[in-house]
């Protein structure tokens, strides 16, 4: 049962409870059968509805803790240098 049905059927069956406690109230227990499938119902939607908070909650903090500030690049040594490609320094160049 998703959380919008189980919402949904616990609004229904607190609804019409409370349609006969004020419609019908000397006739007693004839809201009684609704009562546990009501509240079946909203406990199946809090149930959710709490694991939902903590999830995203779970997940906010996850993500701020997993965040990591990126550190300032390295400066560039050799002149004509980009920082895809750096050549070598020219006294460390081989004769062709």
């Amino acid at each position: 049962m998703t959380k919008g049905q189980a919402l949904a059927v616990a609004l229904v069956c607190t609804g019409a409870m409370l349609f006969m406690l004020c419609v019908l109230a000397k006739v007693w227990g004839c809201w009684l059968p609704l009562a546990l499938p009501a509240a079946v119902c909203w406990g199946i939607w809090y149930y959710k509805w709490r694991r939902d908070v903590r999830l995203s909650t779970q997940v906010q903090t996850d993500v701020t803790s997993t965040f990591v500030t990126p550190q300032a690049a390295p400066p560039i040594s050799s002149t004509g240098s980009t920082r895809l490609f750096i050549p070598a320094p020219l006294e460390d160049r081989q004769p062709r």
